[in-house]
């Protein structure tokens, strides 16, 4: 055997009372020889220790800076507990744990390790809080943690003689406690009397668990816990250590071992006694204190229906006991209140169950085949009872996605703060989705709950608005992938199932709607084919119950949005066109007066107006289109409706503004900023309010030209962007778009080498815009135009220049680039009209850019030009250059 393995069994054997060691080395130990070595080992080992026990007054743990020791508290298996002063940054007693010298192994400073990093996840006014964690000038791992001045739960219980309804309702914040930290991913492992203190509070008893050492994580849960059980240890106190715990090295205890725990000390609470006596290796061999553990059954407490809940929290087998603490903490409220408890007296098959598996031998020998018929038939009955029970824990975990996750959100529609709120409630129930997804049972019913709750988590995180939004779209994909992916499997099994039909809709809906903002068009553009493809292929009595209009408008429009990005103008109008005929069309009495498909009616005419502005210019049919968005929501008052209201006032004002109509333009411009500012203040954290107001500002602060206003606009645009920069798609290209916004506004009012200092420290953080030509182009266009205004024509016709350089990359396909474009060729024109050091060949390619771009543009047809809403140059203005080029 080699010593490093010695050396473990060593550690490991210290760590048992005296008493149990000769047990220990029985199962560690194979040899007679390497027994008797270790036990010369542990010999010298103890005898250290005990030196350094007795000689360790408090100056020799080392200085422990701003914690002065006044008074030894107790020891335990890793180190010894101080009282405490503490002098800064606050002046109070506290409790501070060491590492006793001389016990500093790697495995104890391991074990030492874990217990703070498991106290610093807990946050409970029934946990001791952790202050400070370091080290003594000598090296040894301290602990500072809340001084509890108090005693054990059962010392302060006897020594006051509580009667034993207060000694229940000691327990309950306990159990609470023991919830939070198994919330926290912590499983307790050693509740005992010693480990859960009373003290009076405000002349109160409150009880704090403390000694979190042998605490362990739930794999997975807890990071930074890892560890901490080794093979043939027993960890925890034989008294009160559940059967799965008592097997040494024991790994696959869970939450439920503390459920036992919890029992046996409810039981010494309410009974004076433990649950089983002289359970300890004074008394017992370690062999026969596992049979025990796992066969004896303590006598009843004497305590009516208490009874039943000890007997269910302290169950041998755990699959049977309360599956969490606070379950039990309920059952004990419900004794407290007199209602019906939930635990319930032991059945007359469970205790043949019991009584068979005790003397199966025996009975066996007298009847065999009895035996084995009513084993059977127990057995049956038996599996059935927990196949219920199975059942109804999976069903209270469904009502709780159901609630919190589905219903409980949508109840939100009109409170403030909603989005917060629901993201809040989101988190609170994905544990419960996420057992509930681990279920090993294939039931169509769970998983289609599970793809619903998915669904709606991906909702809340990605780009929707209407229920709120944290504008996310790359967290909200995997939600949605696997509710679409439950969906697909479901439906094809039942495809005449209505429920599953809709749920696949709208999961392959909302799946559609993430790929322009993940920028896959070939993925959105496939998902766009399979929405198409499946509302049409649904039957005649399937069609009718899951609005099959709507779908298709969505899938047109989804579709016309990705087919825009790829520059396919004609065939984005079409589609649009689509969105809106397809979605009004047979429309039942009644239909629009929905405010969701108001909604929706609002939402397709807007993108109908976008996609004409941006590839006709600002017309007839773009303005009528934006008139009947804002038209379709102006009598409904959900947030969904009111934020179509305001988004569809701010198109038509952009239209109105981009065709002329200057003052009816800034009008509505500002009532869509109005909206949007109260739709946001109503809900903070709704990305797609706050993006959209701030979009409407910087349009409404170009559309007022040189006014303060218009600053003030664009500085609160630039400071909200500022602050939400990398948490949303695109955020640097937005927040470029309030900075080139800022610098035409405070050009504008004559500020020019501020607007100049703003373009130049933007123009040169352009190359993180992924060669964004549109706003790279719109700032050498406002720096041009600053320096103008200054006089400067070299530096203007430098930018102006530049800014054809990044014109000519631009996509002429659409009316904007063309527009663009012209206003480019128009500033090159200007600025070798201005500048003496032009030379005749720049001159003349000036005109012969303006010749080029210029003509047969409609100035009345105005669009979205980078960050400008705008107009090509008028003809007056092009022939007044061409002559002073021609000079």
């Amino acid at each position: 055997m080699e010593l490093a393995e010695l050396e473990r069994i060593c550690l490991e054997a210290l760590e048992l009372p005296p008493a149990a060691r000769a047990g220990y080395l029985d199962r560690a130990c194979t040899t007679g020889e390497i027994r008797r070595e270790v036990e010369s080992l542990l010999q010298q080992q103890t005898a250290a220790e005990r030196f350094f026990q007795g000689a360790a007054a408090p100056e020799d743990y080392g200085g422990t800076g701003a914690y002065a020791i006044l008074e030894k508290l107790g020891e335990g298996g890793m180190g010894v507990v101080f009282r405490a002063h503490q002098t800064e940054p606050v002046v109070r007693d506290v409790a501070l744990k060491i590492i006793r010298p001389g016990m500093a192994s790697a495995a104890l400073v391991a074990r030492f390790q874990r217990e703070r990093q498991a106290l610093a996840f807990m946050d409970h006014p029934n946990i001791a809080r952790v202050y400070d964690a370091g080290a003594t000038t000598r090296g040894l791992p301290y602990l500072v943690m809340e001084l509890v001045p108090g005693e054990s739960i059962v010392r302060f219980c006897e020594s006051r003689a509580l009667p034993l309804k207060d000694r229940v309702a000691l327990t309950i914040p306990v159990c609470r406690a023991i919830q939070h930290a198994h919330t926290k991913g912590i499983i307790h492992r050693d509740i005992k009397p010693s480990n859960v203190l009373v003290a009076l509070y405000d002349g109160k008893p409150v009880p704090k668990i403390i000694d979190f050492g042998i605490a362990k994580a739930i794999e997975g849960v807890a990071p930074g816990m890892a560890g901490g059980t080794r093979t043939g240890v027993v960890i925890g106190t034989f008294e009160y250590v559940s059967p799965e715990q008592a097997e040494g090295g024991a790994r696959d205890v869970d939450a439920r071992t503390d459920i036992y725990s919890l029992g046996a000390l409810l039981y010494h609470l309410a009974a004076g006694r433990l649950p089983l006596e002289n359970l300890n290796l004074d008394h017992c061999t370690y062999t026969e204190l596992l049979r025990r553990v796992h066969e004896e059954n303590p006598p009843p407490a004497g305590a009516g229906e208490l009874d039943w809940i000890l007997a269910k929290a302290l169950e041998k087998d755990r699959d049977r006991r309360y599956q969490t603490a606070d379950a039990l903490a309920a059952d004990l409220t419900r004794y407290l209140a007199g209602e019906p408890v939930e635990a319930g007296p032991p059945s007359t098959l469970y205790r043949l169950r019991k009584l068979a598996a005790k003397f199966k031998w025996a009975i066996a020998a007298v009847a065999v085949s009895f035996v084995l018929l009513l084993a059977a038939v127990g057995w049956m009955f038996v599996a059935l009872r927990e196949q219920r029970q199975a059942n109804e824990d999976a069903a209270a975990l469904r009502e709780v996605v159901r609630k919190i996750i589905i219903e409980r959100p949508a109840q939100l529609a009109l409170v403030p703060n909603r989005t917060a709120l629901r993201g809040q409630l989101m988190g609170d129930a994905e544990g419960a989705l996420d057992v509930l997804t681990r279920d090993p049972r294939k039931d169509p019913t769970l998983e289609a709950e599970i793809a619903k709750a998915d669904l709606a988590i991906g909702q809340a995180k990605g780009p929707y608005s209407a229920v709120g939004s944290e504008g996310d779209p790359a967290a909200a994909a995997p939600y949605v992938r696997k509710s679409l992916e439950i969906y697909r499997k479901l439906s094809k099994a039942k495809p005449d199932d209505a429920a599953l039909a809709q749920g696949k809709l709208d999961a392959l809906a909302a799946w559609l709607h993430l790929q322009y903002r993940l920028a896959d068009g070939k993925e959105g553009r496939r998902a766009a084919a399979e929405l198409l493809a499946d509302v049409n292929a649904l039957t005649p009595a399937v069609r009718a119950k899951v609005e099959a209009q709507r779908y298709l408008s969505i899938a047109y429009l989804e579709l016309g949005i990705l087919q825009f990005s790829d520059a396919q103008g004609v065939e984005a109008v079409h589609s649009h066109r689509l969105a809106v005929s397809t979605f009004l069309e047979h429309m039942p009495p009644g239909w629009l007066a929905d405010p969701a498909r108001q909604e929706h009616l609002a939402h397709a005419e807007r993108e109908l107006a976008v996609t004409l502005l941006m590839s006709q210019g600002s017309g007839p049919e773009a303005e009528d289109a934006a008139r009947r968005g804002v038209e379709a929501v102006a009598h409904c008052s959900e947030p969904a409706c009111r934020m179509r209201h305001a988004q569809s006032l701010g198109t038509l004002g952009e239209i109105e503004f981009a065709s002329g109509q200057t003052r009816e333009g800034i009008a509505d411009l500002r009532r869509g900023v109005t909206e949007f500012q109260g739709l946001a203040a109503e809900d903070p954290a709704n990305a797609v309010f706050s993006n959209a107001a701030a979009q409407l500002r910087d349009y409404l602060a170009l559309a007022l030209g040189g006014s303060p206003e218009a600053v003030t606009l664009a500085r609160n645009s630039v400071r909200v962007a500022a602050g939400a920069d990398g948490a949303l798609t695109r955020g640097r290209e937005r927040l470029a778009v309030h900075r080139i916004v800022l610098g035409a506004a405070l050009a504008g009012t004559g500020q020019y080498a501020a607007a100049e200092g703003e373009l130049r420290s933007l123009l040169n953080q352009s190359r993180g815009w992924d060669l964004n030509y549109d706003l790279i182009w719109s700032t050498l266009h406002e720096l041009a135009r600053a320096y103008e205004a200054q006089g400067d024509f070299a530096q203007e016709f430098a930018a102006a220049r530049q800014a054809w350089d990044a014109a000519v990359h631009i996509d002429t396909g659409f009316i904007y680039g063309r527009i663009l474009r012209a206003l480019a060729a128009r500033d090159l024109a200007s600025a070798a009209a201005h500048w003496s050091g032009a030379t005749p060949a720049d001159r003349v390619q000036a005109r012969q850019l303006l010749d080029q771009w210029c003509e047969g543009l409609d100035p009345r047809r105005g669009t979205l030009v980078g960050a400008l809403v705008t107009g090509p140059p008028a003809p007056a203005e092009v022939a007044a250059l061409r002559k002073r080029l021609a000079r």
